[in-house]
């Protein structure tokens, strides 16, 4: 028996089965949702499965290769620079097109489908949606916030993350150290003040005097060590004012070490594990 496919029904079909994947596995994930990122990334896996499809669809490769797309998908919606958080979350996209061809596969009827096999469906669809849930909110619960941080009178809305691996103190005050995006700080410094901040993220080196003579922000050294022990120097400086905008708590004069590169597409400060919310 031969069966029609018409390409323009496979795509619609993919595409709005990605974008429910990817809400369901922002939400689950506790990421701030970008409706734009999530259009984009359904519609270029839904081409590509689609494609896939067309070429495999008689081979074994075809299950590894949409597997692939969806791992593929996954990273570059989120973009996470953890590949232990990407791990997490490429579990929560399984989960949740597990939940959502459950899902469907009781609503799909048909001769072939029996009532036990749409009742075991249903129930496993949502069981593995009720397990993940549970599962992801006693383990990233309160990871993402939403903040505002305060510096020389300036005020901006950003999104952090509190990492368990961040444990840095300032040598000098003893405090706890969040991390900064250096993309931030071009709201706070002046175009001169800026360049030497880009210089230092290109080359590692800081000319402390030269920016604390042309910026109101006083910017110091503190020690810090990466993953392979290997110690190197951050500028930091005290940040004026951190709000956690869910609760309104607030942090003052904390100090902030500013990364050498970017973080994460999803929040732009790294929170220390040792800050009290």
């Amino acid at each position: 028996m031969n069966y029609i496919i018409y390409a323009d029904v496979m795509f619609f079909w993919c595409f709005i089965i990605n974008v429910a994947t990817l809400l369901i596995a922002t939400f689950l994930s506790k990421c701030p949702v970008s409706i734009k990122k999530i259009m984009l990334w359904s519609f270029i896996t839904a081409v590509f499965t689609e494609v896939i499809y067309i070429i495999f669809r008689n081979s074994i490769l075809l299950s590894v290769l949409y597997s692939l797309g969806y791992i593929f998908m996954t990273y570059m919606y989120f973009k996470t620079v953890s590949p232990k958080d990407l791990l997490k979350k490429i579990t929560t996209v399984i989960f949740s097109m597990l939940f959502i061809y459950g899902t469907i596969n009781a609503f799909r009827g048909g001769e072939q489908l029996s009532l036990a096999h749409i009742l075991i469906s249903l129930t496993t669809g949502i069981m593995l949606f009720l397990a993940a849930a549970v599962l992801l909110k006693n383990k990233l619960s309160g990871r993402y916030y939403k903040l505002t941080i305060k510096i020389s009178n300036i005020e901006i809305p950003v999104i952090g993350y509190r990492d368990t691996g961040n444990s840095l103190r300032d040598p000098y005050t003893h405090k706890p150290v969040i991390i900064l995006d250096y993309r931030l700080m071009k709201v706070f410094l002046n175009a001169a003040s800026y360049k030497l901040l880009l210089d230092y993220t290109a080359t590692g080196y800081m000319d402390y005097e030269n920016i604390n003579s042309i910026s109101d922000i006083r910017f110091y050294p503190i020690p810090y060590s990466t993953i392979n022990s290997k110690y190197e120097l951050m500028p930091a400086f005290t940040l004026d004012m951190l709000t956690f905008n869910k609760d309104n708590h607030i942090e003052k004069n904390i100090p902030a070490g500013i990364s050498r590169s970017m973080l994460n597409n999803d929040f732009k400060i790294l929170l220390n594990e040792n800050i009290k919310l």
